[in-house]
């Protein structure tokens, strides 16, 4: 999935790798962890986002950065 095409979020329950019994809440949480540290250390940009762009995890950080820039 892509967070650039528009499409309804994942199923926040929904695994994303067995192998890890990783979840996308878990990227979702982790994502929003890492830009809030981020935004707080004051030494991070938005555009320093660290995630793939297009990727959730992108989207997610993006969003939650602009939050705490608000």
């Amino acid at each position: 999935m892509n967070a650039n095409t528009g499409s309804a979020e994942p199923d926040l329950n929904a695994i994303v790798n067995p192998e890890y019994k990783f979840t996308y809440g878990d990227l979702k949480k982790q994502a929003q962890t890492e830009a809030r540290a981020a935004w707080e250390s004051g030494r991070y940009s938005l555009s320093d986002n660290p995630f793939t762009e297009g990727s959730w995890s992108h989207k997610w950080w993006q969003d939650e950065y602009a939050e705490c820039d608000a």
